[in-house]
């Protein structure tokens, strides 16, 4: 992954933001330290900090069109980009080998519906010099950042991260949204598109935003563009054979670089991690593997983690969780740039330290797969987390100025919005799990940020968009039956990993 920086004017740039620019781009260096570029067009200037993967040669961001009326800069991973390019190659002129650049083609070719046709985690932003229009996108999920601010309508300020933003425009408010902070205590995160600045805003994940750039900014659409697939009635057998063979696609697909050397994994010693773990050796790929361990044995995971090891026959690397939050808490709370509600991102902060220390630039892990296939006990109750941690959270409504909304009615309200889908319980709060604790949270403060924070690119095969899109068609009750308590990942993973690993509970 990458950072990006767009600064975009209803006139004219003036000549004095050019070197702020340049010092605002410097704050997200740490998302892409092997190059820094950056284009000054008449109403924009663009950047970008380049973590190289894919395309390493020729690469570089910004990238335009033919006859440089379109720009683009995306801070992520394009997994089909040979497909596409395959599809476009014949009207289109690519300059690069990287993966990125076939947005700018497929913008040109099927405009708005260009983000239908992606598949990877990425964050991005199109400046259409002829339609005098800038496009934000981001992936489905939310893997990779989006933030942007308006100033009354004259300027536009887009970045990966807050810091950015705030540093090339410091009038910006950055007081705190009651609302946004009572929200992440009960809902795991800010409701999009507001943060917990008020003044800064973020891209709803599977949303694409369009912007007109005249002698004022002004917003003209903001709209989802994905929705749950049809159900399909498949035979079980059909299903488990399926379910397998789109893992493994998924899991391929993440192992997309230039120079694919040696992958790591995050392992936790459960049974998700250690399937991607387990699916990359059977691939014959290099395999390192990064675990945190604790003191306390009420927390400490690792004699799991030293069985799925020894099991694969792989290196393992561990960083001490204990005294992390007295060493790192600063540093977390400037990455992340939210209010922490659990302190696990600190130790996740050590790990990602130590990934980079082994000189590897991308991780795989197992983050998804309890959403994705119920694993979580309070999915196999019917409700979601929300509901779950909602009495002990009322205890401290009243350290809120704001309570215009009550945290009983804000979790009800997010909760009713996804009873219109005309599915089951359990998959209606499953889509509650999935917009609120893995959007707002596991995917935010234990994900991007954190491994960004030492230029490490992390990448989750469970969110993939044919095996969500395989998941998400199954018929309800069929789905509770095979997949509950991620029954369809056991069933697979008992055949290659320690039924130590694979009857785990979930710790």
């Amino acid at each position: 992954m990458c950072g990006i920086l767009g600064y975009i004017s209803g006139n004219k740039i003036e000549r004095s933001i050019s070197d702020t620019f340049e010092l605002a781009l410097g704050k997200t260096s740490h998302r892409g330290p092997d190059e820094t570029r950056r284009v000054n067009l008449e109403q924009a200037i663009i950047g970008f900090n380049r973590l190289s993967i894919v395309g390493e040669n020729n690469g570089s961001q910004p990238i335009s069109n033919e006859d440089h009326s379109i720009w683009m800069v995306c801070n992520g991973e394009i997994y089909n980009h040979q497909e596409i390019r395959k599809n476009l190659h014949k009207k289109h002129h690519f300059a690069t080998n990287s993966d990125c650049e076939v947005i700018v083609h497929a913008y040109e070719e099927y405009a708005d519906d260009f983000v239908k046709y992606l598949k990877g985690q990425f964050a991005g932003l199109i400046y259409d010099t002829r339609k005098k229009l800038i496009i934000l996108f981001r992936d489905r999920f939310g893997i990779n950042p989006l933030y942007y601010a308006m100033n009354s309508n004259k300027e536009l300020y887009v970045s990966s991260e807050v810091k950015a933003i705030l540093y090339l425009n410091p009038k910006i408010c950055t007081s705190l949204d009651p609302l946004s902070i009572k929200e992440t205590l009960f809902l795991y995160g800010s409701t999009s598109p507001r943060t917990v600045f008020k003044d800064v805003f973020q891209v709803h994940p599977g949303h694409i935003m369009k912007f007109e750039v005249g002698g004022i900014i002004r917003i003209l659409e903001d709209k989802a563009y994905w929705e749950l697939p049809p159900v399909i009635a498949r035979h079980s057998d059909e299903i488990i054979k399926q379910f397998k063979h789109l893992l493994t696609q998924a899991i391929r697909r993440r192992m997309q670089a230039d120079n694919t050397g040696k992958i790591g994994t995050y392992l936790s010693g459960g049974v998700d991690s250690s399937t991607v773990t387990a699916v990359l050796k059977l691939l014959k790929i290099p395999v390192e593997s990064f675990s945190v361990k604790f003191d306390n044995d009420k927390f400490d995971e690792s004699s799991y983690q030293k069985i799925v090891a020894k099991h694969l026959d792989i290196p393992l690397h561990f960083c001490t969780g204990d005294n992390a939050f007295e060493r790192d808490f600063e540093n977390v709370i400037w990455h992340t740039e939210l209010p922490m509600i659990r302190t696990a991102p600190i130790p996740l902060y050590s790990l990602s330290r130590l990934v980079r220390s082994k000189k590897i630039k991308y991780v795989m892990c197992g983050e998804g797969a309890d959403e994705m296939m119920l694993g979580y006990p309070v999915l196999m109750k019917k409700i979601c987390s929300i509901k779950d941690k909602l009495k002990d959270n009322l205890i401290l409504e009243n350290l809120f100025v704001d309570n215009q909304i009550s945290g009983k009615n804000m979790v009800d309200l997010t909760c009713a919005g996804y009873s219109t889908t005309n599915r089951s319980v359990t998959r209606q709060m499953q889509l509650v799990e999935i917009a609120t604790k893995l959007s707002r949270y596991l995917l935010v403060q234990q994900g991007d940020r954190l491994a960004m924070s030492h230029s490490i690119e992390q990448r989750f095969p469970f969110l993939d968009e044919d095996l969500v899109d395989f998941l998400f068609s199954i018929p309800d009750d069929q789905f509770e039956i095979l997949c509950m308590d991620k029954k369809l990942l056991r069933d697979l993973a008992k055949n290659i990993l320690p039924k130590e690993i694979t009857q785990r509970t979930k710790q």
